[in-house]
């Protein structure tokens, strides 16, 4: 008979080898494994492979002073009867003229060479390929994206000055006179700290990250003396207009200035006394000064029933509709 003693003596005798045993068997497998995993990871490895995964970059080149749509291509081996060929197509006309500053884009692959350049307007992309002592022509449109900036700034002299100071684009200020032209002056309303924000649409190039033009105001905010006016886009049918806040549009009968950019030399006065005539002799009007070009828009719709030379007015448009006269305009600009 074994006592308990004699039994843990037994069982502590069988355990310890069986441990040992599995610690050996276990280490084994480990080293096994580890070689394992070695041996496969050699299978893998890239660095013995022969594959030639190069990509043909593109080269951006800035043209300069000399350059040629000739010589670029003589560079890079194309022959001069080929690219004497390609002079004489008149569908490359533009694009083989080259000008200083022009950004060219050319990627070679073997004996396949691609030129790429944009268009005039931005809005398309030409690429020639000359490949086998052959060429390809094409366009197509380049993909546009449209990103919303947001401007804000206080008018300290005048709105354009103000608003050039905090990088407003021309032509975003010239919209935002004409969507507020219907509520504000800007020869009299116009006070320092009067506030404005914009949120407007850049138009950039998909293709090269470029700026090609920028696009409509989404929404403008203009407090003028404490008063808000805020405004929106909508459109509709491919036509754009601009709503306030309670759904009115801001197209009104008439606009509050015939002007852009321009300044009061002359307020209506009843007792004024003539320049020249040296009479009283009421100023019936209100007297507008502006730069030469600057062009001068009717107040609400109407006809030209006038547009000539008057001794006392100057060169002049009378407007018929409730009547609009505007006098001593520089010059007349023919638009058919």
């Amino acid at each position: 008979m074994y006592t308990g003693s004699h039994l843990k003596l037994i069982l502590t005798i069988l355990i310890v080898p069986a441990i040992f045993i599995l610690l050996i068997a276990t280490d084994a497998e480990t080293r096994d494994f580890e070689n394992e995993l070695e041996l496969t990871v050699e299978e893998i490895s890239l660095e013995s492979a022969d594959y030639d995964l190069s990509i043909p970059e593109e080269t951006k080149i800035i043209v300069k002073s000399g350059d040629t749509f000739y010589s670029t291509l003589i560079n890079y081996g194309v022959s001069s009867v080929l690219i004497n060929k390609m002079a004489l197509d008149k569908r490359l006309r533009e694009f083989i003229r080259f000008r200083v500053n022009d950004r060219i884009y050319i990627r070679v692959d073997g004996d396949r060479l691609e030129m790429k350049r944009f268009s005039n307007d931005d809005y398309f992309i030409d690429v020639l390929t000359v490949e086998n002592g052959a060429y390809k022509f094409s366009r197509k449109r380049d993909d546009l994206e449209k990103i919303v900036q947001y401007r804000e700034f206080i008018i300290t002299d005048s709105l354009y000055a103000s608003g050039k100071k905090s990088n407003v684009p021309d032509s975003v200020l010239g919209d935002l006179i004409y969507i507020f032209g219907w509520d504000i002056d800007y020869a009299y309303d116009i006070r320092n700290g009067d506030k404005v924000r914009i949120l407007y649409e850049d138009i950039y190039s998909d293709s090269n990250g470029k700026l090609i033009a920028t696009g409509d105001i989404l929404a403008a905010e203009f407090v003028n003396r404490g008063e808000k006016i805020s405004v929106i886009r909508f459109s509709q049918r491919g036509r754009k207009d601009y709503y306030t806040t309670d759904s009115t549009n801001v197209r009104k009968a008439f606009l509050r200035t015939p002007i852009e950019f321009a300044r009061i030399s002359s307020h209506y006065n009843p007792n004024r006394k003539h320049p020249v005539l040296n009479t009283i002799r009421a100023h019936k009007g209100t007297d507008y000064a502006a730069k030469t070009g600057t062009e001068v828009v009717t107040t609400g719709d109407g006809i030209v029933k006038e547009a000539k030379f008057s001794r006392s007015y100057g060169n002049f448009h009378r407007y018929h509709a409730l009547q609009q006269v505007f006098n001593e305009i520089r010059s007349f600009k023919r638009f058919c």
